[in-house]
């Protein structure tokens, strides 16, 4: 539909939309592009808006080009960086119903964990009680039955009793990792997190910290 040369920057703003107030034409809470805007700044980025009512809307973002050698010279000291023979790898199930979730652990774990994956908890409860795996990585609300409802399933077989179960989620609020722990998952990972903090997070409840 196009925006207004003076209302170019308002759609910036946090919770602000061309169309607001009670007579609205348009859905949505004002801050996707908000949350774009710091995305695209966090890389060093900046987005830019071309528009005129009535023609349609043009965004533009441009990052900096960066040298891939110099980005492969950095390491990070905090993430293990030896090789881990298959055998030694841990078994982990991660349970996550949104196929982008699924794929970026599937990334930031290769070289340390051999990985299996269900899009939701009634498929994980099938596959802990075929096979055992070291560590599950639960998303909590997922299609179907929730999280919680397929870790205490789970927590129910035998062989499962003293094998962690983390609860990986987007619940951030106070008192939500407390429910968590009480609920049959032994730790607590918030969304979104690093290579870092997954690895951490999986070092901490194989060695039962």
């Amino acid at each position: 539909i196009g925006i207004s040369k003076e209302n170019r920057n308002l759609i910036f703003e946090p919770f602000r939309q061309v169309s607001e107030g009670l007579s609205r034409k348009y859905e949505g809470t004002g801050l996707g592009l908000t949350i774009t805007k710091k995305f695209v700044e966090l890389l060093n980025g900046f987005i830019t808006v071309d528009s005129s009512p009535g023609s349609g809307s043009t965004f533009i973002v441009s990052y900096p080009i960066h040298s891939a050698s110099k980005i492969n010279e950095k390491t990070d000291d905090n993430i293990p960086t030896k090789k881990i023979t298959a055998e030694k790898m841990p078994n982990i199930l991660h349970v996550e119903d949104d196929a982008l979730g699924r794929k970026v652990v599937r990334v930031l774990l290769k070289g340390f964990a051999n990985v299996k994956e269900a899009q939701d908890g009634e498929t994980a409860v099938k596959m802990a009680n075929e096979f055992i795996y070291d560590i599950i990585l639960m998303d909590i609300n997922l299609r179907g039955i929730s999280g919680l409802e397929a870790a205490k399933q789970i927590k129910k077989i035998q062989k499962y009793k003293n094998i962690p179960i983390v609860a990986v989620t987007a619940y951030a609020m106070v008192g939500d990792k407390e429910k968590f722990l009480e609920n049959c998952c032994t730790h607590y990972l918030s969304k979104p997190f690093t290579r870092e903090d997954l690895l951490n997070t999986i070092d901490k409840a194989l060695n039962k910290i």
